[in-house]
């Protein structure tokens, strides 16, 4: 949950003296238009930029724990971590950042 508050600081979500307890999350609300609450689809992302290091980590056949800590060193955001921005933001809420990720 740091990293998660780290970023919403770093994109001005939250106020750089903000904790998680100051994180606001958004609920579906039902309407005429949307039983459900949720309007369209929005992505969850997890993008692993090939770097030097990871190359190397790949090429020396690292294992997966490896490989990971140096893409979150790196900055590499997981798909939980940007969900929770977007819920964050008022784009999805944490049900359904939930439900995406642990299927």
């Amino acid at each position: 949950m740091d990293r998660v508050v780290n970023i919403l600081k770093q994109e001005k979500i939250l106020k750089s003296s903000g904790t998680a307890k100051d994180i606001e999350f958004y609920r579906p609300k039902p309407s005429s238009s949307s039983a459900t609450g949720y309007k369209g689809r929005i992505g969850i992302f997890e993008i692993l930029t090939i770097s030097e290091d990871i190359k190397n980590l790949t090429i020396k056949k690292a294992s997966t724990s490896e490989i990971k800590a140096e893409a979150l060193k790196s900055g590499m955001r997981t798909m939980a971590e940007d969900g929770l921005v977007k819920a964050a933001q008022g784009f999805t809420s944490i049900e359904e950042v939930l439900r995406v990720i642990m299927d």
